[in-house]
C-alpha cells in the first residue's frame, strides 16, 4: 500500500511539473505581456531549476565525498548550462563573458572530478538504475536535443507557412526546455535521496 501511494504521489508530481511549462508560457504572453524574453517567468524558472539542481548536488557532494566524482561532473554540467542560459545577462557585463565563464567552469569541473576519479564509476553505478536517473536523463535529452529539434524555426516555417511567427517557435522551444529542466530537477531530487 505504501509503494502504491508513493507511485500515485510521483504521478501527481509529474502531472504538476508537466502543467507548469504551458501555464508559464501563457502567463508570459497574456498576463506579463513580455512573451518569452530573458525576464520571462519561463526563462527565470529554467535558471532557477538549474541553480537548485546544482545546489542540491553541491550539498550532497559535500556530505558524501565517497560519491563526489560523478556528482561533481553533474554539478559542473548544470553550472555550465546555468551560465549558458544566462548569456544575456553575462553579455551585459562583457560581450562573450558567458563563453569564458562556461569554459573555465568546465576545466575546473574536470580538474576536481579527476582528483576524485576513483569515485566516478562507483557513484554512477549507485544511481544508474534508479528512476531518478531516468528522469534526469530524459530531462537532459529534452533540453539538449528534443527542444532544439522540435523548436527549430525551419520546422515551424514549413508547418505554418505564411502564418509563421517567431514568437510561436520561441514559445514551443522555451516551453520544452522548461519541461526538460523541471524533469532534470525532479531527477536530481530523486537521486540525491540515494546519498543519505
Amino acid at each position: 500500500m505504501k509503494k502504491l501511494a508513493s507511485y500515485i504521489l510521483e504521478v501527481v508530481i509529474l502531472i504538476l511539473l508537466m502543467s507548469l511549462p504551458p501555464l508559464f508560457v501563457w502567463i508570459d504572453f497574456t498576463i506579463l505581456n513580455i512573451n518569452v524574453s530573458e525576464w520571462s517567468l519561463t526563462e527565470l524558472t529554467q535558471e532557477l531549476a538549474l541553480l537548485a539542481s546544482f545546489g542540491i548536488l553541491f550539498v550532497k557532494t559535500y556530505k558524501n565525498p565517497q560519491k563526489s566524482g560523478f556528482l561533481t561532473l553533474l554539478m559542473g554540467l548544470f553550472l555550465v548550462m546555468f551560465i549558458r542560459e544566462g548569456d544575456y545577462f553575462w553579455d551585459k557585463i562583457m560581450r562573450g563573458l558567458w563563453t569564458i565563464l562556461a569554459i573555465v567552469t568546465f576545466f575546473i569541473t574536470v580538474y576536481f572530478a579527476y582528483k576524485q576519479r576513483e569515485t566516478i564509476f562507483p557513484s554512477l553505478s549507485t544511481y544508474w538504475n534508479t528512476r531518478g536517473f531516468g528522469y534526469l536523463m530524459v530531462g537532459l535529452l529534452t533540453v539538449l536535443l528534443f527542444s532544439r529539434i522540435f523548436g527549430t524555426g525551419s520546422l515551424w516555417r514549413v508547418i505554418l507557412k505564411e502564418n509563421y511567427m517567431g514568437d510561436f517557435k520561441t514559445a514551443v522551444q522555451e516551453g520544452l526546455e522548461l519541461l526538460g529542466y523541471l524533469l532534470l530537477f525532479y531527477g536530481v531530487v530523486s537521486i540525491s535521496k540515494k546519498t543519505q
